[in-house]
């Protein structure tokens, strides 16, 4: 994809990436002005959902059979 195609950036909160002076927005910004940087809010969003979920051990325990299920789910194609 050739960067004057670009015209907006969206990172994952990564304070590297998004810093306004030294970090990628900065340097694409240089070279195109039209990449506009916009925050991701979807990933802010699953941040919250994952940090509140590990606050409550009924969350915990339930979350934690969900994934086991799908663990063992998923590997029941090779036995």
């Amino acid at each position: 994809m050739e960067l004057q195609d670009c015209r907006s950036q969206c990172y994952d909160n990564a304070a590297m990436t998004a810093r306004p002076r030294s970090g990628v927005n900065k340097r694409i910004s240089e070279k195109n002005n039209f990449a506009v940087f916009i925050n991701c809010d979807n990933h802010t969003l699953n941040l919250v959902g994952l940090h509140a979920g590990k606050q409550d051990t009924i969350m915990i325990a339930f979350f934690g059979t969900i994934e086991a299920q799908y663990v063992f789910f998923s590997l029941s194609t090779q036995r």
